[in-house]
């Protein structure tokens, strides 16, 4: 018999919590046609339904913080294993005449690098296969077949006991001279279309 004594209670709660909504919001104008009045009913009705259950109320935002402060702590302690364990990266050095942003930046690779769009080196993933050292002795249009041929004799010593520089473009010995020659240095006497080679005789250096 006890627990028909509790269902009676509960229906008579519920009695009473409907009876208390319905005298809060006796009167209202438009009660089932407005949207705002809708949203008071709604919003009177929730506070009547949970009015009794404070308890309830504070454990369920007990466990909402505790759920936040485990996820806060799981993400704090996944950061600190990643500084922990990242990978220590030594900057690759650039060879002499080759441009920085033709080669890839090995942090980046890993993605680690920091620099951004201030970083020397490329964060363009195409430039990877382009990142070896350019070859100073043999002009890049010799493949195409569109470069001046290499002269037929060995190249005369000049004054400075190196092979002579005759027949090779005066930019392109610039260029290599100031390291600004690499995979994506242009010409400026006409770009491949120069009659001059882009390559250092065999033997001479810089």
């Amino acid at each position: 018999m006890p627990p028909k004594k509790n269902q009676l209670s509960t229906k008579t709660k519920e009695k009473a919590k409907k009876k208390t909504v319905e005298d809060k919001t006796f009167g209202l104008k438009n009660k089932n046609k407005s949207a705002k009045v809708n949203r008071y009913v709604k919003q009177v009705e929730q506070q009547v339904q949970t009015a009794g259950n404070k308890q309830k109320l504070k454990e369920a935002e007990n466990r909402k913080k505790e759920i936040q402060s485990k996820r806060e702590a799981a993400a704090k302690k996944e950061a600190q294993l990643a500084e922990l364990f990242k990978p220590v990266v030594i900057q690759q050095k650039v060879p002499f005449g080759v441009n920085p942003k033709t080669v890839l930046c090995a942090n980046f690779k890993q993605g680690t690098c920091i620099k951004g769009d201030k970083c020397k080196f490329s964060h363009d993933q195409k430039s990877d296969r382009k990142s070896g050292k350019i070859d100073l002795y043999t002009d890049p249009r010799d493949a195409k077949g569109e470069a001046p041929p290499p002269p037929s004799t060995t190249p005369a010593l000049g004054a400075d006991g190196q092979p002579s520089l005759k027949g090779v473009c005066k930019h392109f010995v610039e260029a290599v001279t100031n390291g600004q020659y690499g995979w994506f240095w242009q010409c400026p006497e006409g770009g491949d279309k120069c009659k001059y080679r882009h390559a250092l005789p065999e033997g001479r250096w810089q």
